[in-house]
């Protein structure tokens, strides 16, 4: 038996998914339910009736209980953590990645004028100006900045010095623009060019327009590599543009929607996740002691 969990609070983002992904498991034979996170809090160990969990979520308290309990879920809690920090995700991939060059905000735990302007001089001089500014949990680009100045920067740190947050060097020739290729059973199954002439941020929710896109050969390697570093089992991959058209790795996300991309690709991205995950459920069960799963 598999569980599809997601979160409540965004239900209509992620319901429709799960419904997706029950089906094709049901056409493969799997018996499948949905649950919700409030409802799956309230399951108790002794009740336990899957083996397998699809978790679409980011409740990382619920996905180490059920890990703790010997459930296995896709994607790991490990990797979502990853994942859900860009701070851990820009760290992690940085060496073996092009991506673009990054300044993690240091730990404060109290407002500190000096060194706001002292950090926004030397941050601004290194990734130079205008720079992308994000909090490290956010999703849909809402939480993603543009900043121009090195007195927007001390009023950022003003504002958000208690929440953590990263700063990024803007790449200009993909303003506006990148791709979103989407990773599931072991390969990139789907891509979309998604474009927003009104705004530095691609995101569909805040006006872009996507189209299908034929993801080239290094684009396909590129999106691969980067879930496979991230032991994810799915997920979608954002690619910048580049002015020596090598992409930059923007963002990892581990339970990225792909409703957009079915619909644009006409592939079924839900039958992929389906069957990579029978088919790594179906194999020995991890040890959790041994294998790496970055907890």
């Amino acid at each position: 038996m598999t569980l599809l969990v997601y979160n409540k609070s965004i239900e209509t983002a992620f319901l429709p998914l799960c419904v997706k992904i029950q089906k094709e498991f049901q056409r493969l034979g799997e018996p499948c339910r949905i649950f919700d996170n409030r409802t799956a809090q309230q399951i108790k160990k002794d009740d336990l009736f899957f083996e397998n969990c699809v978790f679409l979520d980011k409740d990382a308290v619920l996905g180490q209980r059920l890990e703790q309990w010997g459930v296995r879920l896709f994607n790991n809690l490990g990797s979502i953590e990853l994942c859900d920090d860009k701070r851990k995700t820009a760290e992690f991939l940085q060496g073996t990645f092009k991506i673009p060059e990054t300044v993690c905000y240091p730990l404060l735990y109290a407002p500190d004028p000096p060194f706001f302007e002292q950090f926004a001089a030397e941050t601004a001089e290194k990734l130079t100006l205008p720079l992308v500014a994000k909090l490290a949990f956010g999703s849909w680009g809402q939480q993603v900045f543009l900043l121009h100045s090195i007195a927007e920067i001390i009023d950022f740190q003003k504002k958000y010095y208690a929440v953590p947050h990263l700063y990024c060097r803007f790449i200009q020739e993909s303003a506006g623009r990148d791709l979103r290729v989407y990773y599931a059973d072991g390969k990139a199954v789907a891509a979309v060019k998604r474009e927003n002439k009104t705004d530095f941020r691609s995101n569909i929710a805040l006006g872009g327009i996507a189209e299908n896109h034929e993801f080239t050969e290094q684009e396909r390697q590129i999106a691969e590599e980067a879930c496979r570093f991230l032991n994810l089992d799915f997920g979608g991959v954002d690619l910048l543009f580049s002015e020596d058209d090598f992409p930059y790795v923007c963002e990892v996300n581990s339970n990225a929607i792909f409703t957009a991309t079915e619909e644009i690709s006409g592939v079924n991205i839900a039958r992929h996740i389906a069957e990579g995950i029978k088919k790594k459920a179906e194999k020995e069960a991890p040890d959790f002691s041994k294998e790496n799963f970055f907890l």
